[in-house]
């Protein structure tokens, strides 16, 4: 009984509004385009914190990774030399893997069309792609005997 007569009131106050709505066009107007403005700026917030923070990384096991970074009296950095990041690779008994990036260079060269193209590559140690579970697409893939034979990481 109650279920009734709650959805009575319901469509009484839905056609009331209706009502409202229509004797006031500008009002109407107004109203339905802030619900509109309202709903979609709630969509694309959700949506962003969502992929942002709700959704898991891309990666296997993501709880898993750390980056590692430097505390000194010049302050904080994720900056670490060459030699440091061979000791960590090679010394760690904490870490399953230690991979090195470098987002800074020139970038690279795309050749092969009419004109070469600079883009904006980033530099990583043979570990990165392992570590994050994915595959080169395009380019070399790091070969063992080649690192070893050219001294890098």
């Amino acid at each position: 009984m109650k279920t009734r007569q709650f959805l009575e009131i319901l469509l009484q106050d839905v056609r009331y509004a209706g009502r409202m709505l229509r004797r006031s066009p500008g009002f109407a107007t107004t109203a339905i385009s802030a619900l509109a403005l309202g709903i979609g700026a709630n969509t694309a917030i959700f949506t962003v914190v969502n992929t942002v923070l709700l959704q898991p990384l891309a990666y296997p096991e993501p709880d898993r990774l750390v980056q590692l970074e430097l505390s000194s009296p010049q302050g904080n950095g994720n900056i670490t030399s060459i030699p440091k990041f061979i000791i960590w690779r090679e010394q760690t008994q904490v870490f399953q893997d230690v991979a090195a990036y470098d987002l800074g260079g020139p970038g690279v060269n795309l050749t092969g069309e009419d004109r070469p193209e600079q883009l904006k590559g980033v530099h990583v140690s043979a570990e990165f792609f392992r570590l994050f579970g994915a595959r080169a697409v395009a380019g070399e893939r790091f070969l063992r005997k080649r690192i070893a034979r050219a001294g890098h990481l």
